[in-house]
């Protein structure tokens, strides 16, 4: 058992997780907006019942014959059609003309070419069934090496549908077998199987997911409950078809497409097998917030009442997704409305907004002989990796955990035919939205706060919030988005962001000139969007949800981390500190300035005070990091460390004639130091140096001062003289610049004479 159960989670983590369009929890496909407006948000299912197939002339490979292969296949379209609650019937219209293999196939937009009587539209609304014996064909459509025997738990089978009635049918579907998977038709049956199901519109679906987990303990019970169409069923090796019956889950699901009413109960040939919907139970209704709004992607389980034991029984189990109906992934303005192809992304789906929370379980089935039953109503989330090609329910781009909780409920003597409405209020559940940008709009932006820092949520379907803010030319900044979940804790199951950024000139509607996919970041629930500024503007930020989505649950933390300015913007060298200003500042920030790290003195949301680093004259960049989530800033040559042609000039020479020994000079030395544009320099060192080492400088008390420019780019400083003769002071800059003056120490001129002496008469 522990080996099946690996070898399914290993099928799992390699399964494609892309966006598909498909919708599931019982329906593979909802016609959206590429089907007639009287359709949208049903199910597209085969016309009047009916699966016409041709199959193909040759054989699948040495050990299956191509006649072996078509039983096959009737054998598994058999197990379908035998469900006692569903109107459904298959047609083997024919053997195709040719022997379909890679000679005559060839692959266009990743869809196969096949000969003309193969094709849609050949022989009206059919399926054809392809045997590629040799494997060319599955080379063709995956890649070089895909056909070999060690990918066959990935490519065995190649299925899908390439079109579509626009009245909501299926129009054409493909199915190719691998030749070079299958040893026996027991394993063939095993895969087709499955695959059937999925063409006749059957999507996946969770019931008794423990057969995967392993939690709780599995049971043979587990194992009769567990549905053929639950995403995860494995690769058969030799093991095939231990039990070939359809689950109560699958009979469930493929009688809700195909239901057998009065209407065409009369079309179908006179048989016990067919039992009309009056023999079964339906149980449907919204999942709802406490706002009433409603709540997809809830998986809600019916539980059969064991009238023998009083307990919800593992066995007969049906399940249905909120939102089932719903479109999933309709697009966002930031990551688009159209797939690759250009093809919209709510061709599948219904729009109609009582869609979102409805679920619906059909054909729930009483136990033998017995009029009435009690049943088990409870709710789980979806498994979140359950996605892409695996997805259980309307959202293919992951699941979302529901908010709140619901006590499993037992609804009791339910009769045959009954159609039960229940509604289900999840208990806190998120109720009434943040909005932070809850009237923005990309053509009118709310103005972004001053601080960088805002909480919000996407409440309602397709919003997105749009916020605006100042950014100077020659700047990277990064917007921080983590999705939290009710208890403000970072997660990645419920919004799942898109961020954009537009400039102020781009039209409305148009796509973001810088967008980012969800969870970019190594930090949980955290998603980044980094942009570079070329020139002054207004930039616009959007806010998103990857699936096009909005519900009161999705709520965010966001920052913008910028830095626009340094103050002063040009500093001396290796000394004193500037002042940078900006957005989104936290205690985390980290500073480098021409890579040189930085201390931090002081920091508030909107500034920090930075000690500077050593360094050489020059222009540097600034650059900040987040020393957490990782999130960087920059601010390019935005700071000037001195001047490396700067000048230094003289303008007063501080000499007065002959000073006195002993005396300071009646004038300063006074110099103006300008940048290589001729502006004055301020806070630029400049050196005073005496010669000889006994004069005093008045600015510092010793033979050399370092003295910093004030605002007028000025320096001065006295000289007190103590030695005779040429005394100089020279004031000079680090790259050599200098001017000098000199005094000229005398000793000092008495005139004083002494008193005449004393004479006594």
């Amino acid at each position: 058992m522990r080996d099946f159960i690996r070898l399914w989670i290993t099928l799992l983590t390699i399964a494609f997780a892309g966006c598909c369009n498909s919708h599931a929890a019982g329906v593979y496909k909802i016609a959206g907006s590429g089907f007639d407006s009287a359709v949208r948000g049903k199910p597209i299912l085969w016309r009047n019942g009916v699966l016409r197939y041709w199959t193909d002339q040759g054989d699948l490979n040495a050990n299956i014959t191509g006649s072996d292969a078509d039983q096959a296949v009737a054998w598994a379209l058999q197990q379908w059609t035998q469900a006692p609650t569903a109107a459904l019937s298959t047609q083997h219209a024919g053997v195709l003309v040719e022997d379909v293999s890679g000679a005559n196939v060839s692959l266009w937009n990743g869809v196969l070419e096949l000969p003309a009587d193969a094709q849609a539209g050949a022989n009206g609304e059919f399926l054809t069934v392809i045997y590629d014996n040799g494997g060319a064909i599955t080379d063709l459509f995956y890649g070089a090496g895909a056909s070999d025997p060690v990918e066959c738990s990935t490519n065995a089978v190649i299925s899908y549908i390439d079109s579509y009635a626009s009245d909501g049918h299926f129009a054409h579907a493909v199915l190719v077998l691998n030749g070079n998977c299958f040893s026996s038709t027991a394993q063939l049956q095993f895969a087709l199987l499955r695959k059937m199901g999925r063409l006749l519109g059957i999507g996946w679906s969770q019931v008794n997911d423990n057969v995967v987990t392993g939690i709780p303990t599995v049971t043979s019970a587990d194992f009769a409950g567990y549905p053929r169409m639950h995403p995860l069923e494995g690769w058969c090796t030799d093991h095939c078809l231990y039990d070939s019956a359809l689950r109560a889950d699958d009979i469930a699901a493929v009688s809700r497409l195909y239901p057998v009413t009065a209407a065409n109960i009369g079309e179908w040939p006179p048989s016990s097998k067919f039992l009309s919907r009056e023999t079964t139970v339906r149980i449907s209704g919204r999942v709802l917030f406490a706002s009433g709004a409603g709540m997809q992607g809830v998986n809600v389980v019916a539980r059969l009442i064991d009238p023998n034991t009083g307990q919800p029984s593992r066995m007969v189990a049906v399940s249905c997704v909120s939102g089932f109906l719903f479109h999933g992934n309709a697009g966002n303005p930031i990551t688009g409305y159209t797939d690759a192809a250009g093809a919209r992304l709510d061709r599948f789906g219904g729009d109609d907004p009582a869609l979102a929370g409805y679920y619906e379980i059909a054909g729930l089935p009483l136990p033998p002989g017995q009029p009435q039953a009690s049943y088990q109503i409870s709710v789980e989330p979806v498994d979140p990796l359950y996605s892409g090609e695996l997805v259980v329910g309307p959202y293919e781009w992951a699941g979302v955990t529901p908010s709140g909780s619901f006590m499993p409920v037992v609804i009791g003597a339910v009769g045959a035919g009954s159609d039960l409405p229940l509604d289900i209020a999840m208990q806190g559940s998120s109720a009434a939205p943040q909005f932070a940008g809850k009237d923005s709009r990309q053509v009118a932006p709310l103005s972004l706060p001053k601080s960088g820092m805002w909480v919000s949520s996407l409440g309602t379907y397709g919003h997105t919030d749009y916020f605006k803010f100042l950014a100077r030319a020659n700047r990277s900044f990064s917007v921080e988005v983590t999705a939290v979940d009710e208890a403000q804790h970072a997660t990645q199951s419920k919004l799942a962001p898109a961020l954009g950024a537009w400039n102020a000139s781009d039209p409305a509607g148009s796509p973001a000139v810088v967008a980012s996919a969800p969870f970019d970041s190594s930090a949980t629930g955290v998603t980044w969007l980094n942009a570079v500024t070329s020139a002054d503007d207004v930039v616009t930020v959007g806010i998103a949800d990857m699936r096009g989505d909005g519900r009161p649950d999705y709520a965010y933390v966001a920052r913008l981390f910028y830095a626009d300015a340094a103050l002063p913007a040009r500093a001396p060298s290796g000394q004193g500190t500037i002042t940078v200003l900006g957005k989104g500042f936290t205690a985390a920030a980290t500073v480098a300035i021409g890579g040189v790290p930085a201390i931090v003195k002081s920091v508030s949301a909107t500034r920090m005070v930075v000690a500077l680093p050593a360094l050489a004259d020059g222009v540097y960049d600034i650059a900040l990091r987040d020393s957490v989530t990782g999130a960087v800033a920059a601010m390019y040559q935005a700071l000037q460390i001195g001047d490396a042609a700067a000048t230094i000039v003289l303008l007063s020479p501080g000499a007065s004639g002959t000073v006195a020994l002993g005396s300071v000079s009646s004038q300063k030395l006074r110099v103006r130091v300008l940048a290589s544009d001729g502006t004055p320099l301020a806070g630029e060192a400049v050196v005073f140096r005496a010669s000889p080492a006994t004069v005093a400088l008045t600015a510092c008390g010793g033979s050399v001062c370092n003295i910093f420019t004030d605002e007028a780019g000025e320096a001065q400083s006295g000289a007190l003289i103590q030695s005779a003769g040429a005394n100089t002071v020279t004031a000079s800059l680090a790259n050599g610049s200098a001017v000098f003056t000199t005094y000229n120490g005398a000793p000092m001129a008495y005139s004083v004479s002494a008193l005449p002496a004393e004479q006594w008469i």
